[in-house]
Order: structure tokens, then C-alpha cells, then sequence
């Protein structure tokens, strides 16, 4: 990909995102809630402040429903396609160990990926059910904090001297814990 692309792929991408955000920040200021009310969860979200409202939110959440179809399944579909080629690029390949090399360093993005877009599409597109706080709560906590962190670790591990110098920290720590212990 060319600089010049990229950069008009995140430029764009950013002010898309701040045109519907500005929208539905404007449309949530015309909800009203009720009373004072004190949110237990980790982050004042969209879909937290919501559930608060005692006016009719239905006009804002089909906009929403909309926006965040469109919004997930816009990045789903470029990696999926982007991934339909870089497959059919390793299948191309001849020798059986570059395609097995090929496949494992793709398989860690995919796996982060596929997790990421199935929180995102079941919190913000899936119909909400009568535990929804509760799914809601655990799985941001997921795709805010956890996936953020666990995605260095994966990559990390794929490589092979970070692999070795964790090799030698593991055995010189049970050297360590042998020498102490016994």
C-alpha cells in the first residue's frame, strides 16, 4: 500500500467516524434521562447512557443500529477481502514450509480479529436481551482492556528470539527456585 493511500484511508476514516459520532452525541443531547442516576460500569458508553433515558429513544436507536452495522461491517469486510488475497497469495507459494510459516503468522491476526469483531458486532448490532448490563459490562471490559493488552503478548510470541530469551528466563527461574527451595 502506498503512503498517499494510507493516509487518505485514515484521514477519511477518522473523519467519517467524527461526523457520526458529532451526530449521535447531538442526538443523545435531545434524550432526556431520569434523575440523577449513578452508572456502574467502567466507561460512560452510548449504550450505558441509554439505558437511563425516559423519553422515547427509538428515532436514535435505529440511527445507532444503523451507524453501527455500517461501521462493523465496513472494517469486517477489508479484512476479510484483504485476507481472501493475502490467502490466496500463500497458496501460491510452493514449498510446503514457507505456506505453513505464512499461515501462522497470519492465524494470530485473524484470531484477534475475529474475537474483536464478534464483541463488537454482539454489543453494539445484536438485539439486547434481558441480561444485557451484565454481557455488556464483561465484554467491553474484554474489547477495551483485555484484547488491547493480550494482542503485544500474541505477536510477541511469534517471534523466535523473543521465544529463546523466554526459554532462558524460564530455566534460569526454575534454577533459581531450585537452588532456594532445596
Amino acid at each position: 500500500m502506498h503512503t498517499r493511500l494510507c493516509l487518505y484511508l485514515v484521514i477519511g476514516f477518522w473523519l467519517i467516524s467524527s461526523v457520526i459520532m458529532a451526530a449521535i452525541c447531538y442526538f443523545l443531547t435531545k434524550v432526556e434521562f431520569c434523575g440523577p442516576v449513578r452508572i456502574n460500569h467502567f466507561h460512560c458508553d452510548f449504550n450505558t447512557l441509554i439505558l437511563f433515558a425516559c423519553s422515547d429513544i427509538a428515532p436514535l436507536m435505529f440511527l445507532t443500529l444503523v451507524v453501527s452495522t455500517i461501521l462493523c461491517a465496513t472494517p469486517f469486510v477489508g479484512v476479510v477481502v484483504s485476507y481472501t488475497f493475502i490467502i490466496m497469495a500463500i497458496l501460491k507459494i510452493k514449498s510446503t514450509k514457507g505456506r505453513k510459516k505464512a499461515f501462522s503468522t497470519c492465524s494470530s491476526h485473524l484470531v484477534v480479529s475475529a474475537i474483536y469483531f464478534a464483541i463488537i458486532f454482539t454489543l453494539y448490532v445484536v438485539p439486547r436481551s434481558n441480561n444485557y448490563f451484565q454481557v455488556y459490562k464483561s465484554m467491553s471490559f474484554f474489547y477495551l482492556y483485555v484484547i488491547p493488552l493480550i494482542t503485544p503478548i500474541i505477536y510477541t510470541l511469534r517471534n523466535q528470539d523473543f521465544q529463546k530469551a523466554l526459554q532462558t528466563t524460564m530455566s534460569e527461574m526454575k534454577q533459581y527456585v531450585i537452588n532456594v527451595h532445596f
